[in-house]
């Protein structure tokens, strides 16, 4: 509400007042016959115009000067009136009009306050752009992703720009590098936010019970399974995204029905006949070499090149070294509040981490600063209590097995199948004996060419 005695004796001043020098907001101030009376320095800069004063709003409409008037809505209404206005000369700007009443009751001035609508327009793309880059923050922030360096700046911006899409993210890098965090910003990041985030180690669960995690299986399929079957990990994240660490050691018959599922969206449980239409975005992560496992006929190139759609390669930690710091002062905060503690790192200790090797990676250097934290008899810590850990800290080389303990393991199954079908010459009593599902019998004896 506008107070009539304070505009009129701002009317007769020459001096305009703090508010009505908005330089903002362009300012009119009309009588009850729609007259303008008096105008601000900014009205002339948004309006493109000036010679405003003496002139009246109805012969600026009825001549094509400005296309609607608020000071004439104002005075028909009585009433706040809110509307867009174009001039001659092109100009769109927006009217906030305000009816002034004296002490009886009676109308007798309008006060108008417009913007320029290019300004808004370019005010509110600069508000999203804030919210968009505080959107971003908060979700890094809670996916723990903290750092410094350009190569990961240039990680968290593609992340990002592909979060809204549905195509498939590979995601390489040695273990301990994040790959599981750039996982979850990139769903948090997607329109499946509020959907199921699915995670499966693939090299934490044996072969034999993947498929099964994965795709679930119907009544009666298993001895001993349950007996309303199971749902599989990819119904379970279906509108969701399905997150896949250690790809690399996923079975070949698991990559195959995997295949199916990435060009048809769809699965079939274990013992099923029909198929169950899902919508899921997958993304995968490795430390292996995919390229020489295709090469070596253990990793489909089909499957790698469905994957491989958006490659994301998370650099080691010690090839973006501005990161340890920032990661220190996380971490030593973190571990300070578990343990109440008050241990602060030195330069020399932050230098001596810089310039050391961590082949674990994040994960190496969060039980660094947690060890420290804990056990330092000192609050500040020196580069020498760094290297009272760094020998225990970091793996010293071993001697490579000729044979990896997965072959090794696949052999010693081989030979035992090989040695029962000998035995028995049937599927379906193996299965038996060794209480499991015929059909993974079958399709390991023709895996292992025990039989046609």
């Amino acid at each position: 509400m506008i107070d009539y005695n304070q505009l009129v004796e701002f009317l007769s001043s020459p001096d305009d007042c703090l508010f009505f020098d908005n330089p903002f907001l362009g300012i009119t101030v009309t009588d009850n016959t729609g007259t303008v009376l008096r105008v601000n320095k900014s009205h002339a800069r948004i309006t493109g115009t000036g010679g405003w004063v003496g002139k009246n709003f109805y012969d600026m409409v009825d001549e094509g000067f400005v296309s609607e008037s608020t000071s004439v809505n104002v005075i028909a209404t009585r009433k706040e009136v809110f509307l867009e206005q174009r001039l001659s000369n092109n100009k769109r700007f927006l009217a906030h009009g305000y009816p002034v009443f004296d002490a009886e009751g009676e109308l007798r001035h309008v006060v108008t306050y417009i913007m320029d609508v290019s300004e808004l327009q370019s005010l509110k793309s600069e508000l999203e752009r804030v919210h968009n880059k505080m959107h971003r923050l908060r979700l890094i922030e809670e996916n723990r992703i903290i750092y410094e360096s350009h190569q990961m700046q240039e990680i968290i911006d593609c992340a990002q720009t592909v979060a809204n899409s549905d195509a498939t993210v590979l995601i390489t890098g040695e273990s301990g590098v994040g790959k599981e965090a750039i996982a979850a910003l990139i769903h948090e990041g997607s329109d499946r936010k509020n959907c199921p985030f699915i995670k499966i180690n693939c090299n934490a669960i044996p072969d034999s019970l993947l498929e099964s995690e994965l795709f679930g299986y119907e009544p009666g399929t298993f001895t001993g399974g349950s007996k309303q079957g199971k749902q599989g990990l990819l119904e379970k994240a279906d509108t969701g995204t399905i997150f896949f660490d250690e790809i690399g050691d996923m079975p070949l018959d698991v990559q195959t029905k995997l295949l199916r599922v990435l060009q048809e969206k769809e699965i079939r449980r274990l013992g099923g006949h029909k198929t169950v239409k899902v919508d899921v975005r997958v993304i995968a992560a490795t430390n292996a070499d995919l390229p020489a496992l295709v090469h070596g006929k253990k990793f489909r190139q089909d499957l790698y090149y469905r994957l491989n759609v958006i490659p994301i390669n998370v650099p080691n930690l010690y090839e973006r070294k501005e990161d340890i710091p920032a990661l220190v002062g996380y971490f030593a905060a973190v571990f300070n509040d578990k343990y109440r503690k008050s241990k602060d790192f030195l330069p020399s200790a932050l230098e001596k981490l810089m310039d050391t090797r961590l082949e674990g990676n994040i994960r190496q250097l969060r039980n660094i600063v947690e060890r420290l934290v804990l056990l330092s008899p000192n609050d500040s810590i020196g580069s020498a209590d760094i290297e009272k850990v760094l020998p225990r800290e970091v793996p010293q080389p071993v001697a490579k097995p000729a044979t990896p303990m997965k072959d090794m393991l696949k052999e010693k199954e081989a030979e035992m199948l090989r040695s029962l079908y000998q035995q028995h010459r049937s599927s379906y009593k193996i299965a038996e004996l060794l209480e499991v599902n015929q059909s993974t019998i079958w399709r390991k004896l023709k895996k292992y060419g025990i039989t046609d």
